[in-house]
């Protein structure tokens, strides 16, 4: 009789740990179970057949999707929208832009995002699982708080999506550049992170704020 696996769930969030670093490396496409029991090896020095990860997870999707739900990233910016929810714009986007920035300049991070621009289209999978972990935990709370600014009359009237793609899109922008080597290779200096950060919020709520009589 096979002894219980008493580790099972610390297990299953070692190998999502593994797997992440192989998808960076790898994609989706590339990544096989052979490469992550390898890199677990390698890791832990101790040995792990890759039929053994079957016994965790049913697929592959399964394991992207367990590696998209305990992925840090999310997790920190959603930590930011809370610790800023009653702050004023000014404020909650200069920190959402520069935490934002800072993620997306570790090389992981990096990679995986250049992964799923690569990959989506052959695996629409990965869409829907990235955007069930990032919707509910960023994009809500997010058009939430700007929806409230609006009620208040401190917001122009908008959906809140939009104003929500006219703030990101910059930092996806930018972050995609510099991800390319293109800042490497531009003939003149790219503003620093949080000049940037701080620039992008000034001129967005100057577009998006009320002005107020008297101003």
């Amino acid at each position: 009789m096979a002894r219980p696996d008493t580790n099972f769930e610390e297990k299953k969030a070692q190998l999502a740990r593994m797997a992440t670093t192989v998808f960076a490396k790898y994609g989706y496409e590339g990544t096989t179970n052979r490469l992550i029991a390898k890199e677990m090896e390698q890791q832990t020095g101790a040995s792990f057949t890759p039929a053994l990860i079957y016994h965790y997870y049913a697929s592959k999707e399964d394991l992207f999707k367990a590696v998209v739900n305990q992925f840090p990233p999310p997790q920190k910016l959603s930590q930011v929208i809370q610790d800023n929810v009653d702050a004023p714009p000014e404020i909650l986007l200069r920190n959402i832009g520069v935490t934002y920035l800072e993620l997306f300049e570790d090389p992981i991070t990096a990679s995986l995002m250049r992964m799923l621009l690569t990959e989506v289209q052959t695996h629409p999978e990965l869409a829907r699982i990235v955007a069930e972990r990032v919707v509910p935990s960023v994009v809500m709370p997010l058009a939430q708080y700007i929806t409230e600014q609006v009620e208040q009359g401190k917001f122009k009237s908008a959906n809140p999506v939009t104003l929500l793609f006219q703030f990101f899109s910059p930092l996806f922008q930018r972050v995609l550049l510099n991800s390319l080597g293109f800042f490497s290779v531009f003939p003149i200096q790219i503003p620093a992170r949080e000049e940037y950060v701080n620039s992008l919020v000034d001129g967005y709520l100057h577009g998006v704020l009320v002005e107020q009589k008297g101003e």
